[in-house]
């Protein structure tokens, strides 16, 4: 009992501290490579594998070869029906940037053709989104929150499926949480030079895909809502324009393969199908948006500090709008992430569940995945702490891809996984946020009977992620969900 007490008494040191996060960390991150690792491996062995995962090892296997033979030629050649293809399958260069296929050609010619190879990038990558969530988190949340946060990331079933496939996702999402923890650590060290890391980190992510551009915008407007005085960094100003320097090879290799129909060639293969509703949708999120930057403009006018934030009458003004409007579109998906009987539809062929949801996709499929979206969704309606203005970033990144993958409007799940992480660390800081708050109740009742239902509700929806891993994830028997 003595023993027990003095434990009790004395405080870990940071060393030791830092020492247990890093090992929790570790485990975390091992343990994620290894199941994802077994799930790719029993799917290679039945063959259950999608299109774009034949496609990118056969451009690896050819630019193991030749660096220059970025094309599907290999695929088209030995596919048994070419004439069902899409005409971009027949261009002499891929449509998406080449940093993802040039690192698989890298991870075959280190480890030859075995499927730990062809995986390899995915899984790294995928895993590595951990860590780096938590050291996201770290700017504006305690440990004990960042690890929650790294937990939810681990268990994401979104994250799990694109890191058991063939496929970019995963590799654009890992530069993307790259470039905004440069960014930000940039502003919180008043260290300017890592705005350049940030830079090309955003690069990397954009040379993946051409979404991971949209970092620049998010990290240009994060900076103007939460931190202005950034903007007078001459590299911080510098750094935005890298990612554009960075891409003139890739852009002048195109304009040596099309001419001037390069552009229309671009146009034209990642062209939008925007229905009414996801115009009417946008509007009413861009409006929001100038909105909040003439309130902002406003606040700066009238001499009060830079950066927006919410004030307590705006939020009573809007609190009834946002009760019927989750009421009204997250219910259905509510019931369906609630019920530990139902899981998330997967399809190899592109099914009429992928449009069920239409413009509102994404905002809804997530909760289906997981109900702690909707308590990520809740921080959006919340006042930023002065002390936490870091999770503003995190909303700005979301609200951005957001905007562009709804408008886009070809709805998979596997598109919004570079908005995940930033949504599992605002959850994570939510339901913490509201522990607190549930913690310093005066009614002894209540409070017993608040903290059972909030502490139930991570717990229910920790158990039905685990759910959907078991039954959908680690099957990776699906190319659309």
């Amino acid at each position: 009992m003595h023993t027990l007490n003095l434990i009790k008494r004395v405080p870990a040191s940071e060393k030791s501290r830092s020492v247990l996060v890093f090992v929790l960390l570790s485990v975390i991150t091992v343990f994620s490579f290894g199941t994802r690792f077994a799930a790719f491996s029993i799917s290679t062995r039945e063959k259950r594998v999608t299109t774009d995962e034949n496609v990118y090892f056969c451009i690896a296997r050819q630019l193991k070869k030749d660096p220059l033979a970025y094309n599907t030629q290999g695929f088209v050649e030995h596919h048994s029906s070419p004439e069902g293809l899409p005409p971009y399958m027949f261009r002499p260069l891929f449509k998406h940037p080449p940093v993802y296929s040039y690192l698989v050609a890298l991870s075959l010619k280190i480890f030859g053709t075995k499927p730990f190879a062809v995986i390899f990038v995915s899984l790294v990558f995928g895993c590595l989104t951990i860590p780096c969530v938590y050291l996201l988190s770290r700017s504006c949340c305690s440990r004990k929150v960042s690890l929650l946060a790294a937990l939810l990331a681990a268990s994401d079933p979104v994250s799990i499926i694109c890191s058991q496939k063939i496929w970019l996702s995963t590799t654009l999402t890992f530069f993307v949480l790259l470039a905004v923890y440069f960014y930000i650590k940039g502003v919180q060290t008043h260290n300017p030079a890592l705005f350049l890391w940030g830079g090309c980190s955003v690069g990397l992510a954009g040379l993946t895909k051409y979404p991971g551009f949209l970092t620049s915008i998010s990290v240009l407007l994060s900076v103007y809502f939460y931190d202005r005085r950034t903007l007078k960094q001459p590299l911080f100003l510098i750094s935005l324009f890298l990612p554009i320097l960075m891409a003139v090879p890739w852009i002048f290799w195109n304009f040596h393969v099309y001419g001037g129909n390069y552009i229309y060639q671009f146009l034209g293969e990642h062209g939008f199908s925007v229905s009414v509703k996801s115009r009417i949708f946008i509007l009413v999120l861009l409006a929001c948006f100038f909105g909040a930057v003439i309130l902002a403009a406003k606040r700066k006018k009238a001499g009060a500090e830079p950066g927006f934030q919410f004030k307590a009458d705006h939020i009573r003004i809007i609190r009834p709008s946002v009760i019927l409007f989750l009421a009204y579109f997250l219910l259905e998906p509510l019931m369906r992430g609630g019920s530990f009987s139902h899981f998330p539809q997967t399809t190899w062929f592109h099914a009429d569940f992928i449009q069920e949801y239409g413009c509102l996709f994404y905002l809804r499929k997530l909760v289906e995945f997981s109900l702690l979206s909707v308590v990520a969704y809740a921080a959006f309606f919340m006042k930023t702490p002065e002390d936490a203005r870091f999770l503003g970033w995190m909303k700005m990144n979301v609200i951005v891809y957001f905007i562009f993958y709804s408008l886009y409007g070809n709805y998979q799940s596997r598109y919004i996984l570079m908005a995940i992480p930033f949504l599992m660390i605002l959850g994570a800081h939510t339901w913490a946020f509201v522990f607190q708050k549930i913690m310093f109740m005066p009614q002894d009742v209540l409070k017993k009977l608040s903290y059972i239902l909030w502490t139930g509700l991570l717990i229910v929806s920790l158990l039905k992620t685990v759910l959907i891993n078991i039954n959908v994830s680690f099957i990776n028997n699906m190319c659309y969900f």
